[in-house]
Parts: C-alpha cells; structure tokens; sequence
C-alpha cells in the first residue's frame, strides 16, 4: 500500500511538474502573442494615421484643383459671352455698313 501510494504520489509529482512547465509555455505564448499584438497595433495606427494625413492632402488639392477649374470655366464663360456680343455687333455694323452701301449706290443711280 506504502508503494502504491509512493507511486500515485510520484506520478502526481511529475504530472504536476509537466502541468507547471505547459503553463510556463502557455504564459510565454500568451506574453509573445500580446507583444505581437501591440507591436501589430502601433504599426496599423501609424499606418492609419498617415493614410488620413495623405487622404486630407488629397482632399485639398482636389478641392483647390476643382476651384481653379470652377474659376477657369467662369472666365471661359465670361470671355465666350464677349465673343458673341462682339460677333453681334459686328454682325449689326456689317448690316448697317451693307444697308448704307445699298443706299448709296441708290443715290448714285438717280
């Protein structure tokens, strides 16, 4: 009984010591998996944050880039108005010019 109860108690001693030593491991494995983590954190943070500052960049030059734009199809608006009031004009002067001519050449015919 002596010796079986030895043996129980050895036997219980080493599952005990194996039990400690997957612990050990499991706690290693635990502490490296939540290094990796943080280590996993700080890099995709520092990622994010600089993809926002590069998207904000954009967004600006976008927004400056569309103003210019805006500003450049007023002036073309501006300067194809100018355009046609300057053809209408010319256009009534031409009229006028060839009215006179036709009336002149009226009185040089009487």
């Amino acid at each position: 009984l002596d010796e079986l109860r030895g043996s129980m108690l050895r036997r219980g001693r080493e599952e005990l010591s194996e039990m400690s030593d997957e612990t050990h491991r499991l706690r290693a494995a635990l502490e490296d998996s939540r290094r990796e983590a943080s280590e996993a954190t700080a890099m995709w943070t520092s990622e994010n944050d600089a993809l926002r500052e590069e998207v904000l960049s954009l967004s600006d030059r976008l927004a400056r880039r569309e103003a210019a734009g805006n500003d450049a199809a007023r002036r073309l608006e501006r300067s194809d108005e100018a355009r046609l009031r300057t053809e209408e004009h010319l256009a009534a002067k031409a009229a006028a010019a060839e009215a006179t001519a036709v009336e002149l050449r009226g009185q040089l015919e009487d």
